[in-house]
């Protein structure tokens, strides 16, 4: 008898045991079921004032799109996504990130552009697997706190803010391919950034620089470079050792002069130098026999160097309005550049 107690014990300790241990998570909302299969919510421009909380129990769930709302605050449940490698939250009304956010180990693409955030609890450091980060649009005054700690971001794009600094340890970002600043208050790039060999893009559109540092031509595979809109009165002497750069912009800086090393971007495709003090076009012009466009207009240049004839091949378009080059220079190229389109005004 004792023996069939025990057993019966067992037994009913297995059921209830087994009862507790199957979680059924369901989740009915705006007319659409969602359970443990669910692998993506798409949910964009419902104005919604919250991330529903029955989503945070969707422990399966990669791919979180709610762009387009009015939400406010990241719930600090957030953590339990843990499998969740996509968020993105543009366009809603978001002022801050809670520290719960690190919890998304699984993380690898964060977008949250064009929301009010200005203060950052988290440690972004801590989300090993993020590789793509893009805070444009915001109301950020610091660099995210430990960011530059994160060794697998491949692209990030902090532009339209109020960034003062680069902070120097940015060098340990060593996977980083493309940096996007643009439209900040930055005064200047650490020389620290020729750590970073696998970048491959660069843009510092619109902030307050007055030097870009020699640094940045220690940067190999640097194929994409844009400095529009600066206070820049010179390149770095040595560009020319960036020869896998095929787009270089310096419109609307400060410029007087290119530099002779110039005639090392043998893979330039694009450059674009309008709105300058540059008076001449050297010889060294010659040897960036890929380039397809240069842009030099509004400059006061009333001198180009034969050598441009070099480029006849692959030119397509040469913007030359608002110079003051004579009637005869203009002649002089037509004829070294016969197929190539030349903008004048």
């Amino acid at each position: 008898m004792r023996f069939v107690i025990q057993i019966f014990i067992l037994i009913t300790f297995f059921i209830l045991f087994s009862c507790q241990s199957v979680v059924v998570v369901e989740c009915d909302f705006m007319g659409v079921h969602y359970d443990l299969k669910t692998k993506e919510i798409t949910l964009k421009n419902e104005k919604l004032k919250e991330i529903p909380e029955c989503f945070l129990d969707l422990q399966n769930l990669e791919i979180l799109d709610l762009r387009g709302n009015k939400i406010k605050d990241i719930p600090k449940s957030i953590y339990k996504l843990d499998k969740l490698k996509r968020l993105t939250l543009t366009n809603n009304d978001i002022k801050s990130l809670p520290k719960e956010l690190d919890g998304l180990k699984s993380l690898e693409v964060l977008i949250i552009q064009n929301n009010f955030l200005e203060k950052m609890d988290n440690d972004l450091g801590k989300l090993k697997n993020l590789k793509y980060l893009n805070f444009n649009k915001n109301r950020i005054y610091d660099f995210p706190k430990n960011l530059v700690y994160n060794k697998n971001l491949i692209n990030l794009d902090i532009s339209t803010n109020y960034l003062e600094v680069v902070p120097k340890e940015i060098e340990n970002m060593e996977a980083l391919q493309e940096l996007h600043l643009d439209r900040n208050s930055i005064k200047k790039i650490p020389d620290e950034i020729m750590k970073l060999k696998n970048l491959k893009k660069v843009s510092f559109i619109y902030n307050k620089l007055e030097v870009v540092p020699e640094a940045i031509t220690y940067l190999p595979k640097l194929k994409y470079m844009s400095f529009t809109g600066n206070q820049i009165k010179e390149m770095p002497l040595n560009i020319g050792n960036l020869t896998k750069l095929e787009y270089l912009n310096f419109d609307k800086n400060l410029l007087t002069e290119l530099p002779l090393s110039i005639n090392g971007l043998s893979n330039l495709r694009r450059l674009h130098l309008s709105k300058n003090n540059i008076t001449s076009i050297p010889r060294g012009i010659g040897s960036l026999i890929k380039l397809e466009r240069i842009d030099l207009s509004q400059n006061p240049i009333n001198f180009i160097a034969e050598e441009i004839k070099l480029l006849k091949d692959n030119l397509g378009e040469l913007n030359l309005r608002g110079n003051k080059l004579s009637k005869e220079d203009i002649e002089k190229l037509k004829k070294w550049l016969p197929k190539t389109d030349i903008k004048l005004d």
